[in-house]
């Protein structure tokens, strides 16, 4: 079911109106709750690393719902064998498909590419 919300079948209607009266999508649950709140933590997250504290590193931070609360990782370090120290500063080439193949975003590092490679190019 991941990857039919991945390739955007679920806002086809048609998708959703052919499949069996059972399957789980059709069980009409309204998860807008639990999508806003992790919308908002990943703000939060992110405004952590950019906005001026005082704190470079807030750490991964986990939402409790049961309880509540929100779990921290303190003093986790990332050390030379670490994968993340290996794509440091990559952006697209660092050679990682997280969540599978985007031709469009492939097409357009492929112009960009064949534009750097250009004889002639300004710098």
């Amino acid at each position: 079911m991941k990857s039919a919300e991945r390739e955007g079948l679920l806002d086809d209607p048609r998708y959703k109106n052919g499949l069996p009266a059972d399957h789980p999508v059709r069980r009409r649950e309204n998860v807008f709750s639990f999508s806003s709140v992790a919308a908002s933590l990943e703000l939060m997250q992110m405004l952590s690393i950019v906005v001026p504290s005082g704190v470079a590193d807030v750490g991964a931070q986990v939402y409790h719902f049961t309880d509540g609360t929100i779990g921290k990782e303190k003093n986790r370090i990332c050390g030379n064998s670490c994968f993340f120290n290996t794509v440091i500063a990559r952006g697209d080439r660092a050679g990682v498909t997280a969540l599978g193949r985007h031709a469009v975003a492939e097409q357009a590092r492929e112009v960009q590419v064949q534009r750097e490679l250009a004889p002639g190019r300004r710098a």
